[in-house]
C-alpha cells in the first residue's frame, strides 16, 4: 500500500473533527499547523487509524516519534523499506 500525506491527514482531520476543504486546504501553512496540534488521547486515536489502515502493530519507540503528520509519515516509510517483501525472507534469517 503506498503510504502518502494526504491520507495520514485525512486521518487527523477526522480524529480532530476537523472540516477543511481537503484539497485546497491541507496546502496552507496555518492547517498543516492546526493539523499538528493534539493531545495524548488524540494521539492514540491517530495511531489507532494507522495501524488499522496499514495493517501495522507500532512500537511504542514509533508511537513516540509521531507527534505531526510529516513525522508519522517519515515512520511508516522508514517501516514500510525495512519489511521483508516476502515471508522467505524472514526464514532466511533477515530481521524486521
Amino acid at each position: 500500500m503506498k503510504i502518502e500525506i494526504q491520507d495520514i491527514n485525512k486521518i487527523i482531520l477526522k480524529v480532530l473533527n476537523i472540516k477543511k476543504n481537503i484539497e485546497g486546504d491541507l496546502k496552507r501553512p496555518e492547517i498543516v499547523n492546526e493539523l499538528n496540534k493534539w493531545d495524548s488521547l488524540d494521539h492514540m486515536r491517530i495511531i489507532s487509524m494507522i495501524e488499522k489502515k496499514y495493517s501495522i502493530v507500532l512500537s511504542n519507540k514509533n508511537i513516540n516519534e509521531m507527534t505531526s503528520s510529516n513525522l508519522i509519515l517519515k515512520v511508516l516509510i522508514a517501516r514500510s523499506s525495512a519489511r521483508p517483501t516476502s515471508y522467505s525472507s524472514i526464514n532466511k534469517g533477515h530481521n524486521v
